[in-house]
């Protein structure tokens, strides 16, 4: 159980609390956004409020394969965030339609150079109706997950309500939809000054 819990940890947070399968960054994992200068950090209504990624995430491994969608993140001007998403693991052994879980977490974030970093605090793992008989799994996972180093992205591009992340571990990109209703900034922002005061880089 250990080992699955681990693989799946993984997969959520090569997901990225929410980062997804797409373009890759060049040899030597570079990534886009890093070199640019820009200092000035943006306006709260550019980054601060609801963002959903629709497109699953897909992660394997060990012979399982994990599917992450649904997944919302809520950045708050004070440096918190909450995340939930839909967690499904697929694998030989395991019923056709795979096992689900509803992730639901807190932390922190800070965006500093047009980096985003988030560490997640404390994460709830539950299974879906139906999937009793599961409660171990489920707390080996969400203490794998609280237990991941931060993740950290680069911020692609932020224009009105829509934003795209490249994740520094792996080069996948997300990209986001506002949700919250609140008005974007219209301007075209990446490479950013520092601006949330609660994740630290790493």
């Amino acid at each position: 159980m250990m080992r699955v819990a681990a693989m799946l940890a993984a997969g959520l947070l090569a997901a990225g609390c929410a980062v997804e399968d797409g373009d890759r960054a060049g040899a030597g994992g570079q990534s886009a956004g890093g070199g640019n200068s820009v200092t000035a950090a943006p306006p709260p209504a550019a980054f601060v409020g609801r963002w959903r990624s629709d497109a699953p995430a897909t992660f394997a491994g060990e012979g399982y394969r994990t599917e992450t969608s649904g997944g919302e993140t809520e950045y708050r001007a004070d440096g918190s965030l909450s995340y939930r998403a839909r967690l499904a693991i697929f694998g030989e052994r395991l019923p056709a339609g795979g096992l689900p879980f509803t992730v639901r977490a807190t932390g922190e974030w800070r965006l500093a150079d047009g980096i985003l970093t988030e560490r997640l605090a404390k994460v709830d793992v539950t299974p879906e109706p139906g999937y009793a008989g599961l409660a171990a799994l489920t707390a080996d996972l969400a203490r794998d997950i609280a237990a991941r180093p931060p993740a950290r992205a680069d911020l692609v591009l932020i224009e009105g309500g829509r934003m795209t992340l490249r994740d520094r571990a792996t080069g996948r990109v997300a990209a986001y939809r506002r949700i919250d209703g609140a008005p974007g900034s219209g301007a075209v922002l990446s490479g950013l000054g520092a601006t949330g005061p609660g994740a630290t880089g790493g």
